[in-house]
């Protein structure tokens, strides 16, 4: 929270404690037009209304609504602070900007060039002599956050162009028409072992304490890779493939013994056809 000037509680809580009966009353609340502007930090005015307001007993939510904050902030405001016995901070210090608008915009374009290096790289490659927190809050300001990298197979131009294309060629069929298609895929099971990233919550100092740790057998790791198909509401086979992973010639005997025999099922009349 930033205090931006001193001043005492008590000349504000005299304005909050005795307005009209109709302010009081939370009924009447979304009359009240906000007092502040979202996103700002509170100041030492904005603490004295949420202190005051709570001693006219608004309950948490209609105050943080009101002061456009969440009602964590309000619970830690009265937590932190005592209605009888607070006075305001002194002014918080503001510390000139180091890096001008013209070089802000170098480095939010360095930002976006090398979005794959940590910060402490983008950092040295400016040659800006300022820190990497720096570069941090230049990259908040600009909206940018760092997450883990999505993985995806890699295409080539053409294999842009072409999956655009089917994309639009498709893209007004409908649930029925998408029923007559035969989908097919293949996937690995791995059996002893989950290769995704496990997170766990526990305290510093526990890495290897066996309750956080995720286990692992060598001896039981097994991949096995299986294809399958389905039109429809049909199912076809599930054929387990052969192990170290299928060729040219294994996926033409596994659309022979799979795709093909599902073909056959779906064109056998079925009993009630007959009939």
């Amino acid at each position: 929270m930033r205090h931006i000037k001193s001043i005492k509680i008590k000349t504000i809580c005299r304005a909050i404690l005795a307005p009209p009966p109709s302010i009081l009353d939370c009924s009447t609340m979304e009359n009240i037009s906000p007092t502040r502007e979202k996103g700002k930090h509170l100041s030492d005015v904005d603490i004295g209304k949420i202190l005051g307001l709570a001693k006219a007993a608004w309950p948490q939510r209609k105050i943080a609504t009101l002061m456009k904050c969440t009602q964590n902030v309000i619970q830690n405001i009265l937590t932190t602070y005592v209605f009888e016995t607070f006075q305001g901070c002194n002014p918080r210090r503001e510390y000139p900007r180091k890096t001008s608008e013209r070089e802000d915009r170098y480095i939010l374009r360095a930002l976006k060039q090398n979005n794959d290096l940590p910060l402490r790289d983008i950092t040295n490659k400016l040659a800006l002599g300022i820190s990497t927190p720096t570069v941090r809050r230049r990259r908040s300001e600009a909206g940018l956050r760092s997450y883990i990298a999505a993985e995806k197979p890699g295409l080539s131009a053409e294999n842009i162009r072409r999956r655009l294309e089917r994309a639009i060629k498709y893209k007004d069929w409908t649930i029925e028409d998408r029923k007559k298609v035969i989908w097919s895929d293949e996937s690995s099971v791995w059996i002893g072992v989950n290769p995704r990233r496990q997170w766990v919550i526990r305290p510093p100092g526990e890495r290897f304490n066996r309750k956080y740790v995720k286990k692992t057998f060598k001896s039981a790791q097994v991949k096995v890779m299986v294809w399958t198909c389905f039109t429809g509401n049909r199912l076809g086979p599930l054929v387990v493939c052969d192990e170290g992973g299928i060729g040219a010639n294994e996926y033409e005997d596994i659309l022979y013994d799979g795709l093909f025999s599902l073909i056959d099922d779906i064109l056998q009349p079925s009993e009630s056809d007959i009939i």
